[in-house]
């Protein structure tokens, strides 16, 4: 009502990343947490606990150490794998706008009648990437095949390769870890001023409803 400007926080990790580069001379200090309350549009407030392996560029690790918290609390959210690279080459290989998986108009891409993009878009296991990457324009397996690299050991893993969001930092391998709709986790590799790292965030609020909820039972 008093149309006053309001500067939102946002999440840290590029100022985290650049305070250690500068200020932190000891190598040693490259794998850190923190815990900050965030805001998201249009208002919402949320806490995270963000880590962050700082020069350090291993997807692998980072999902485990997230394993290991979720294993304190018995619990197994499914842990789902992207490539944000994937819709990026696709577009790039349609000459499509990007436009069309930031505001999620999937149906554009079912309407190509592509064989290859339909499977794209049913691929739910590491088993249908691995048979996805036959039927694939050349373009697109080097992103299937990271991750199929990484070799994570989990109970509960599913893909979404059309997965898709503008993020501020995160441009290439992506994971969450999700259950009945809700996100606990979210993480991936990144490249600030150069630097490339890995790292996460914990939505705290999300896991102490769920971790209430478990208790009650």
């Amino acid at each position: 009502p008093t149309n006053h400007e309001l500067a939102l926080r946002a999440d840290s990790t590029v100022d985290v990343v650049r305070i250690v580069r500068k200020r932190l001379k000891d190598d040693k200090l490259r794998r850190l947490f923190y815990v900050q309350p965030t805001f998201k549009y249009p208002s919402d407030e949320f806490y995270q606990i963000g880590a962050e392996l700082i020069g350090e560029k291993n997807l692998p690790l980072a999902i485990k150490i997230a394993q290991e918290f979720f294993k304190e609390f018995d619990l197994v959210p499914a842990l789902q794998l992207s490539n944000i690279e994937i819709p990026k080459k696709i577009c790039e290989i349609l000459n499509l706008p990007l436009e069309i998986f930031e505001k999620g108009k999937i149906e554009t891409l079912l309407e190509q009648n592509l064989p290859w993009l339909d499977a794209t878009a049913r691929a739910t296991s590491l088993k249908d990437v691995r048979a996805l990457r036959a039927q694939v324009p050349e373009e697109l397996k080097p992103c299937l095949d990271e991750i199929l690299s990484l070799g994570v050991d989990y109970e509960r893993i599913c893909v979404s390769l059309l997965y898709y969001s503008k993020m501020r930092y995160y441009d290439a391998l992506f994971f969450r870890f999700l259950d009945a709709g809700a996100v606990y986790c979210n993480g991936g590799n990144y490249e600030i001023d150069g630097l490339k790292s890995s790292g996460f965030a914990l939505l705290v609020d999300a896991l102490i409803e769920k971790i209430m909820q478990k208790d009650e039972k």
